[in-house]
């Protein structure tokens, strides 16, 4: 998967007599490690948004299309904007519909072979608005059988290359997975993968998640929004709670507002449908079954997590799993563990040996293809977890 990311924030200047939107982008990987590099240039779309309005087309002359070319780390461009209607949201994506991740079909069960390019929306605000420098991606979600409504997740990161505060491709693509397992029906007579994960997702009575290393909380606020959607969601209360370390609080809580805004949910009132929260938690307290409030709150059928592979913490976080099994086994629930990981290093399988080494067993898994756009295959890996 590549992602174009803003390097700075759009705007919108007088030149020569007409409006002109200013931008700066680059095309890259979830980490930033390696540059789009296409065989022929990639034309670019900018599309406005407005309220009331259809969407507009901004680069409408053919000689100022921009284009992302091989070698290329940043590209600067000015297309003519228009003065009407005015438009608050712009959209950059590739102008080839079939290689743009526009829904979570898209990614999985995925429809091509080729690779995808993620693309970016930016909200056009004063230079004193503090978002300014806030970009938002958009997926539509599947429909909900006996629906017509578009249902979109969308999650805000931070503009620039650093792959701090931004998605990365295991969050995506499975939140893309957990959308085909709650809202796209199974007409193929194949069973999907992970029943384990399925079954309670479609449980009765009440659904309690746990998020840990939530980042900017796609996976978090993806599992949110799809089970608001699932006809079974609408039948018992769902609670959600992300956590991460302090300073990842602001743009989670962001992207809760954002979910909340969109379709009602609550930020913590649990007799709503569903709910979504964020909490602190350090592993290196977890470990030792040190909990916040929310956290113990609640008993937790399911603890997810997704790119939380990479770094030396891994024994802390392998302990704090199975300090939250603990805790919510003395309270009478067999909680499940579901991992997301996209295999980047050999050393990342210590998790799975410190995992059997604390007594978890795989119950069942799933790889996931990622086609990338001129360049190798890569995969998504989920797992299910659970312990005696």
């Amino acid at each position: 998967m590549h992602y174009i990311r803003l390097l700075r924030p759009p705007t919108v200047e007088r030149h020569r007599g007409e409006n002109v939107l200013k931008i700066a982008i680059t095309i890259t990987t979830d980490l930033s490690d390696a540059f789009l590099a296409p065989d022929v240039p990639v034309d670019l779309t900018i599309i406005g948004a407005s309220q009331g309005h259809a969407p507009v087309p901004v680069n409408l002359t053919p000689s100022r299309i921009p284009k992302w070319q091989a070698g290329m780390r940043a590209l600067k461009f000015d297309v003519p904007f228009p003065a009407k209607p005015v438009i608050k949201t712009i959209q950059i994506r590739p102008a080839n519909r079939d290689i743009a991740a526009l829904t979570t079909s898209d990614i999985y069960p995925g429809s091509s072979d080729q690779g995808l390019i993620f693309p970016v929306y930016a909200d056009l605000l004063s230079s004193r608005d503090n978002k300014l420098h806030v970009c938002f991606r958009s997926l539509r979600l599947p429909q909900p059988d006996g629906t017509s409504t578009v249902n979109t997740l969308q999650v805000e990161e931070e503009m620039g290359e650093s792959m701090a505060r931004h998605i990365w491709d295991g969050g995506l693509t499975t939140v893309s997975l957990v959308a085909n397992l709650c809202l796209s029906p199974d007409n193929s007579g194949k069973q999907k993968p992970l029943p384990l994960l399925s079954s309670i997702l479609q449980q009765e009575g009440s659904l309690n998640i746990l998020e840990l290393g939530c980042g900017v909380g796609i996976l978090g606020v993806g599992f949110a929004r799809a089970l608001a959607l699932s006809p079974s969601a609408q039948k018992r209360g769902t609670h959600v709670l992300m956590t991460d370390l302090p300073d990842a609080q602001v743009r989670a809580r962001a992207n809760i507002e954002r979910c909340v805004a969109q379709i009602g949910l609550s930020p913590s009132d649990k007799k709503t449908p569903v709910s979504l929260d964020f909490e602190d938690l350090d592993w290196n307290d977890g470990k030792e079954g040190i909990f916040g409030a929310k956290v113990q709150a609640s008993t937790w059928d399911l603890v997810v997590l997704s790119d939380c592979t990479y770094n030396d913490l891994l024994p802390v976080l392998v302990q704090t799993l199975s300090a939250l099994h603990h805790t919510c086994s003395e309270r009478g629930a067999d909680t499940k563990i579901m991992l997301a990981t996209k295999p980047r290093h050999s050393a990342e399988r210590e998790f799975f040996d410190l995992m059997r080494a604390d007594g978890w067993k795989i119950a069942e898994q799933t790889a996931v293809r990622l086609p990338v756009l001129y360049s190798e295959d890569q995969t998504v890996e989920v797992y299910m977890f659970s312990k005696n």
